[in-house]
């Protein structure tokens, strides 16, 4: 069940009459029970490559589908677990309500109760926590919250944009080892971070973006066999160092 991304391209308004490519001529490839990571600089495009596969921005053209179903069929929306950077959560209600709520929507109440108590307790979000209204929360317990919503229902498509950034040291092995685990057990993972060495402890390949185009995808893995290091130099001397 692969995700496969072909020739994407968005481009955005800029000032009265140009235009910004924001990604340009996107495609790879996500098998089966692997991770990719997409790694590049703020403004590289892409949170913008998420939003159009995930069908919150329109694409100009392109094609995007997961197990060869168009991604935005309910089918296909069913498989998906979504984690973005900045969740926009409804203050008012507890963090337990809201991740029903969700469950509800995606109807499969039964299926995660259980596993949003489960993901608590190992993320430190215990009963008392979770019963506390979300404005009542720290934003590194709701990030927890964010990453609860995303795996709760056992996707087989996952995909998280800066899934790490803000958590502690021990909550970001948790999540890290727990993300590796299910890719391992089937589920496809798509990954933005900025940390680079959460992504070297996990992903199989990763996409270097830069202006809107993926200059180069490699396997982790021979990189750090052959030379254990591997530096990409992007346009104006800037390196992606990984190793």
């Amino acid at each position: 069940m692969s995700l496969d991304i072909n020739h994407l391209f968005k481009t955005y308004k800029k000032y009265s009459k140009n235009k910004l490519n924001a990604i340009n001529d996107v495609c790879f490839v996500v098998q089966n029970g692997q991770i990719l990571a997409l790694v590049g600089q703020n403004g590289a495009g892409k949170t913008t490559t998420i939003k159009c596969l995930l069908g919150l921005m329109k694409a100009d053209s392109g094609t995007v589908s997961f197990d060869r179903m168009a991604i935005n069929s309910f089918m296909a929306k069913v498989k998906v677990g979504f984690m973005p950077e900045i969740l926009h959560l409804t203050d008012l209600i507890s963090a337990r309500s809201y991740l029903m709520d969700l469950a509800y929507l995606r109807r499969v109440e039964m299926q995660c109760a259980d596993a949003i108590e489960r993901l608590g307790d190992l993320l430190s979000l215990g009963r008392e926590i979770l019963a506390r209204p979300l404005a009542n929360l720290s934003n590194g317990m709701k990030k927890k919250v964010n990453y609860i919503q995303s795996v709760m229902h056992q996707p087989e498509l996952l995909i998280l944009d800066e899934p790490t950034d803000g958590l502690d040291p021990v909550s970001r092995r948790i999540i890290l080892g727990q993300i590796r685990s299910m890719a391992d057990n089937g589920c496809t993972v798509l990954i933005t971070s900025h940390i680079l060495a959460d992504l070297e402890r996990i992903a199989d390949t990763a996409a270097i973006m830069h202006e809107g185009r993926v200059l180069q995808s490699i396997v982790l893995a021979d990189y750090f066999k052959s030379t254990q290091s591997c530096n990409i130099r992007l346009k104006g001397s800037i390196d992606i160092f990984f190793g």
